[in-house]
């Protein structure tokens, strides 16, 4: 097989002619591309004597982020409040202001007042994001940040991924302040009225 590939290369074939006329080849294209590049087939053929496989880079392999366990504050579950509490839930996430910069603008949505609320933190960090939810709460007092901030809409980024210590009051830390719920992945849309609203703004301040 590799002697036939090897006289069709040098008959100005390419690999995906000379595995059409010969059906009867154990591998496919593919996977005779593969062990070329692999140097399975070193020293009858390399990937020099393939003409495309120059030509192309190999594929990055993505690393799959890790998702963190939500019980009880998946998107399924922020839906099974009442139409009261969704109606009034605080909308939640973090805008790199550029690229390369390090601090972000972590922003909030009251949706039925459309009111946004923006605040520059040091990074996209649990920490920082905690340290911004204390700010508030001391400076609204536990009562009035509970009631207004009683459940929150956000989205699965890593810097909302401690939602235990985002939960805990900073007033009365054995006092849970509010409840986090979480989109589903790659589902943005289901707080788009963050994501639109913000957009509406910066266009404007553009």
């Amino acid at each position: 097989m590799l002697e036939v590939i090897r006289e069709g290369l040098m008959q100005g074939k390419s690999l995906h002619h000379i595995c059409s006329e010969y059906k009867s080849f154990p591998y496919s294209e593919r996977s005779i591309y593969r062990l070329i590049s692999l140097g399975k087939c070193s020293p009858t053929l390399i990937s020099i004597d393939l003409p495309k496989a120059v030509k192309y880079s190999m594929r990055k392999k993505h690393e799959e982020k890790v998702v963190f366990q939500i019980p009880y504050r998946s998107y399924a579950d922020y839906l099974s409040l009442d139409e009261t509490k969704r109606q009034w839930c605080i909308q939640m996430d973090s805008v790199e202001p550029r690229k390369g910069c390090t601090k972000v603008i972590l922003t909030f949505l009251v949706v039925p007042w459309k009111l946004l609320l923006g605040f520059v933190i040091d990074k996209k960090d649990p920490m920082c994001v905690k340290q911004k939810l204390d700010e508030l709460e001391r400076a609204l007092g536990f009562e009035c940040f509970s009631s207004y901030f009683e459940d929150i809409l956000t989205d699965r980024g890593v810097e909302f991924s401690k939602y235990l210590e985002l939960e805990r009051s900073a007033i009365y830390p054995r006092r849970q302040r509010t409840h986090i719920y979480y989109c589903d992945p790659r589902a943005p849309q289901q707080k788009g009225a963050l994501e639109k609203y913000f957009l509406k703004v910066l266009l404007l301040i553009i």
